[in-house]
């Protein structure tokens, strides 16, 4: 029946959401992947069909190892994973509608590219035949990595196979690189983690121990951690896989010729790297960071923030762009002219006015109050936060632009919220309370090597937020609030990363029902008390700008980016955006 239904062109979902199936992108041991088009908005994503009536299905754990696959899909939604949209059960097969990554998985990439070496009779100079390549790939993963992990997940099969390349992007380099000898890679890839079938959620076990131990064998034999094969195990086995991951994507080959899983016997095979003529040929700084990363020992080997603040990662030069004009920064332009607002106890419309003489409104009419809002030419629109309600547009829509420039659009029910913009060039490395209320942050400048002061956000939180703390690079740390509730985090940034809007909603006790902090990144960290207001909000990635919305009645469900350059005739994206987590 699989067969039948699924074949380019045929169509598959409920009649009031219908997807049309096109190519075949993968086959598998638990099923098949096709790429599919929602045929309500036109968007392109990937179904994975699943045979539920298989006999292999069912003698090999397939369901139980199914729907703990999709339950954690639930629990996550971030750039560096593949997101799920939803999942049905029809005639016997699981259809699971997820983030499209046409691009094939790394695995293959990095065999193709050891294959052309070969055959060009010329040494394999690592992804891309340079170290960047490799960095702009790991940077993705370890945020996938630590997001997962901040919200309690082990993925415990990472591997090659299960990076997918969503896109790839030419490499601009700047003047200051042009002055040292690291090579410019081919490409830079951007990559998200796959296949959670063998994920594990499990509960923090104290402040102080991230998760409690795992017990169960599981993993793929040339990536799994020593400790796994022990039976005792926690989330640092993923770093393990990842050093396994990274050694191939400099060396392409594996670290270590693994021939038993006894432990003993797998011990002494991973206690020595291999010195292959690619390793030797590696910076001294990777071979440390993987070094790192393979160590027996699991308190000894790196973690998130260690990774992170490891010298291999921050040294770095160039700039990821969306086009390869050419050298040097990609100017900035705006494609919204205009915000216009009508609202009264709620949001009733908003419309976006663009530079290119079109528009877009969203809502019908009503309000008392109308509100308009001029960009300037070189102003983007960075984030958008939706406050849900069930009618009209939500009780608030709230834009923040790259000029910091909060432009507000609320209804008289919308929630009190106290909102700060750091101006480019500056990053939040501090925040400043007036009893419960958030009035004010710390600035600093941003170096000229880009490096973020904060490297870890965490906090504490019950009926609202007890506390925040922020841990710095240096070290030290700033402490919010006081000890209560339950942990959230800690959530590792990246080195080049900072933070540079923080926003709370407001009330008269603790340190508010929430505090939402964005990154440069377009990364967003949420502590979020149990009284909390749900709201929806999108920051835009890295090198992009918002300039679109879509609806389904009065719900933000996504967003559409462009890239800064303003450039809407490539690098359009509809992203999805979901609510906050209820916690």
């Amino acid at each position: 029946m699989a067969n039948v239904r699924f074949e380019e062109g045929n169509v598959f979902g409920p009649e009031q959401d219908q997807f049309k199936v096109g190519r075949r992108l993968a086959r598998g041991g638990q099923g098949t992947v096709y790429q599919c088009t929602r045929l309500s908005q036109g968007h392109e994503y990937a179904v994975k069909v699943i045979d539920s009536t298989a006999e292999r299905f069912k003698s090999q754990q397939g369901e139980q190892n199914l729907r703990r696959e999709i339950r954690n899909m639930e629990e996550l939604h971030h750039p560096s994973v593949v997101n799920l949209l939803m999942h049905m059960w029809e005639d016997g097969l699981c259809l699971i509608v997820m983030d499209l990554a046409a691009g094939g998985d790394m695995h293959n990439k990095v065999l193709g590219e050891v294959d052309v070496a070969l055959k060009a009779g010329v040494p394999f100079r690592g992804l891309g035949g340079s170290e960047l390549a490799s960095k702009h790939v790991t940077r993705q993963i370890l945020d996938g990595l630590g997001y997962m992990h901040s919200h309690n997940i082990i993925h415990r099969d990472m591997k090659l196979e299960n990076v997918l390349i969503v896109q790839s992007h030419p490499y601009a380099t700047s003047p200051q690189s042009l002055a040292t000898s690291e090579a410019v890679p081919t490409e830079l890839l951007d990559v998200k983690i796959t296949d959670l079938g063998l994920s594990k959620r499990v509960a923090a076990a104290s402040p102080k121990s991230v998760f409690k131990r795992s017990f169960t064998k599981v993993g793929s034999p040339d990536f799994v951690a020593p400790e796994v094969l022990e039976g005792t195990y926690d989330h640092m086995a993923d770093f393990w896989s990842f050093g396994v991951m990274l050694y191939a994507l400099l060396c392409g080959q594996w670290p270590f010729e693994i021939t038993s899983l006894d432990p003993d016997q797998h011990r002494e095979a991973v206690s020595r790297i291999k010195a292959s003529e690619p390793w030797q040929s590696a910076t001294e700084e990777a071979r440390s960071f993987v070094q790192g990363l393979l160590t027996i020992d699991r308190d000894e080997r790196l973690s998130l923030v260690g990774c992170l603040s490891h010298a291999w990662l921050a040294k770095s030069s160039g700039k990821l762009i969306v086009n390869a004009a050419g050298l040097g920064e990609v100017p900035l332009k705006g494609v919204v002219r205009k915000v216009t607002g009508c609202a009264g106890y709620a949001v009733d419309s908003v419309k976006l006015d663009f530079w290119d003489g079109s528009n877009c409104q969203h809502g019908g009419k009503g309000g008392d109050a109308r509100k308009s809002w001029q960009l300037r030419p070189d102003e983007l629109i960075m984030e958008v936060v939706q406050e849900e309600r069930w009618e009209f547009l939500g009780n608030a829509l709230i834009f923040i632009t790259s000029h910091t420039r909060v432009i507000s659009i609320r209804g008289t029910e919308a929630r009190k919220r106290r909102l700060f913009v750091a101006p480019v060039g500056c990053q939040i490395a501090g925040l400043q309370f007036d009893g419960s209320e958030l009035v004010g942050i710390h600035l600093e400048k941003v170096g000229t090597d880009g490096l973020g002061s904060v490297a870890a956000i965490g906090g504490r939180v019950g009926s609202a937020v007890d506390q925040v703390v922020l841990i710095l690079r240096d070290g030290s740390s700033r402490e919010y609030g006081d000890p209560g509730g339950s942990q959230r985090g800690p959530w590792a940034l990246q080195a080049e990363e900072y933070l540079v809007s923080v926003e709370q909603l407001v009330r008269d006790a603790f340190l508010g029902n929430s505090l939402v902090l964005r990154s440069s990144l377009g990364n967003i960290f949420k502590l979020r008390g149990m009284e909390a207001s749900r709201s929806r909000r999108f920051a835009a990635p890295s090198c992009s700008q918002i300039c679109g919305l879509e609806f389904n009645g009065s719900l933000l469900t996504g967003v559409q980016t462009c890239p800064e350059d303003g450039d809407t005739s490539q690098g359009l994206r509809m992203h999805p955006v979901i609510a906050d987590e209820k916690r």
